[in-house]
């Protein structure tokens, strides 16, 4: 493992510990994230905090790394992502493109593809799921007005952009 996976897996690892702190300093002051069809998803560390803190409520939420591969400060990793999704559990997988700059992740780029059911429907209307309240602080800090539901339909039922 050269030196850029090694922050990319530290930042996997965190992320299976639902580490908020950990997660976080893996990734520079100055870091972005971005879907893959360029929609700005975190512009930096406050909103990836915001973002994260709904995530990591999620009482299945695991990543398994499929594949990794690196050239010089590029890492890019498949994995498929355990979730709990409004109607229910499921899986997602992601291709993750990871530019490392200074030791740090400096841009994340996320690409969403084959989300699976694997659980039943909770019956629970979207407003009452249980992460949806940190959802919809995180949506209130950045986009006044907005209701975290708006961007499911991007991501398959889960708002990763959360920014207007």
């Amino acid at each position: 493992m050269n030196a850029c996976e090694a922050i990319v897996q530290r930042q996997l690892d965190a992320y299976n510990r639902k580490d908020m702190a950990a997660w976080l300093a893996t990734y520079s002051e100055g870091a972005a994230q971005y879907s893959i069809e360029g929609e700005l998803i975190a512009r930096d560390k406050a909103h990836m905090r915001a973002n994260i803190a709904s995530r990591f409520m999620e009482p299945d939420l695991y990543a398994e790394l499929l594949s990794r591969h690196s050239d010089d400060n590029v890492v890019i990793d498949h994995e498929r992502v355990r979730r709990n999704f409004p109607e229910g559990a499921g899986t997602i997988e992601m291709l993750c493109i990871y530019l490392i700059e200074h030791d740090l992740i400096a841009r994340a780029t996320f690409k969403l593809f084959n989300q699976r059911l694997t659980g039943m429907h909770t019956g629970r209307a979207a407003g009452s799921y249980p992460c949806g309240q940190a959802r919809q602080q995180a949506v209130n800090q950045c986009a006044p007005g907005r209701h975290w539901s708006e961007w499911a339909p991007m991501f398959g039922s889960d708002p990763l952009i959360l920014h207007a």
